[in-house]
């Protein structure tokens, strides 16, 4: 397995070379965007130079950065499905959530902890492996089925999932309570939605499902909103910075836009909001927003 790595500090170039190298990997290193653009181009044209399984793409460079990079290597026809691992010291939502949107496969915070690059490096590949099989073994063209899903990507909705959402809520109240801001959570649940999909069809539940994220995740769009799907039938955002006065107004908006959708099952939603503190933890504000749902105890 040949890994390409991208950073403009040669210094973790090395450093993260040398754990990827420890584990057995070729490494073919770069130190700019446009060096690593360069060389897969040339792999397009025939250069005999080592094939690429895997890119590894540092997000904060000068001039042309890993974001812009990302959506620029999926673009190409020849990579579109090679994954893309995201390293960077800016762990904000706002930024991992781009990354995602570019095509992102998963992201790793620096500095670089080489038991999680190494676990994480092979999590990607094997989800890329097993896709491979699959195409292969219903004798399809591999461009049209091969499609990474971020391993931080909840499947069905295309929305953060939450084990992902978890770490970054983490983050964001101890960020919290260092600055001294609250956080809201807002938790929509679908009720008797079991009933839901056995009357009209499992599709049926799962386009209603998509439809919820992809609403959600245009509603909640700003820096410090983050979106997730909590399990089955339950959405979940974070407002960052965002107190009672400003987040139940939020709460009513989003419960017309998901109404206006008539998507046909009922539908609650509630919101909570903690200062952190502590005496205050993320599991009692995530039960209190659960608890504020209507007709839900």
């Amino acid at each position: 397995m040949a890994i390409l790595l991208v950073d403009d500090s040669r210094d973790d170039c090395l450093l993260v070379g040398s754990y990827l190298k420890s584990a057995d990997y070729a490494v073919v290193p770069t130190h700019s965007a446009r060096e690593a653009l360069h060389y897969l181009k040339e792999l397009t044209e025939g250069e005999p130079l080592v094939p690429i399984d895997l890119i590894l793409l540092n997000i904060k460079m000068p001039r042309f950065d890993g974001l812009d990079a990302c959506a620029r290597i999926k673009s190409m026809k020849h990579f579109e499905a090679v994954p893309i691992v995201m390293i960077s010291a800016d762990t904000t939502p706002g930024t991992i959530q781009l990354a995602f949107r570019r095509g992102a496969a998963d992201y790793i915070r620096k500095p670089v902890i080489k038991a999680e690059l190494l676990a994480k490096i092979a999590m990607v590949l094997r989800v890329q492996e097993d896709a491979n099989q699959r195409a292969q073994s219903q004798k399809v063209t591999p461009q049209k089925t091969n499609i990474q899903v971020p391993l931080t990507i909840d499947v069905l909705t295309g929305i953060m999932n939450w084990w992902s959402f978890d770490e970054l809520f983490e983050q964001e109240w101890a960020r919290a309570a260092q600055e001294h801001l609250p956080i809201s959570l807002l938790f929509l649940t679908l009720e008797n939605f079991k009933a839901f999909n056995d009357t009209y069809g499992y599709l049926t539940g799962d386009e209603c499902l998509q439809k919820i994220a992809q609403a959600a995740q245009e509603t909640f769009a700003q820096p410090g909103q983050i979106v997730a799907r909590y399990r089955g039938a339950e959405f979940v955002v974070l407002l960052f910075g965002t107190g009672t006065e400003d987040a139940k107004p939020m709460m009513d908006h989003f419960h017309e836009t998901i109404e206006a959708l008539y998507l046909g099952p009922t539908f609650a939603v509630g919101v909570a909001t903690a200062y952190p503190t502590e005496g205050t933890s993320r599991a009692t504000l995530l039960t209190s927003a659960k608890k504020a749902v209507p007709n839900r105890k």
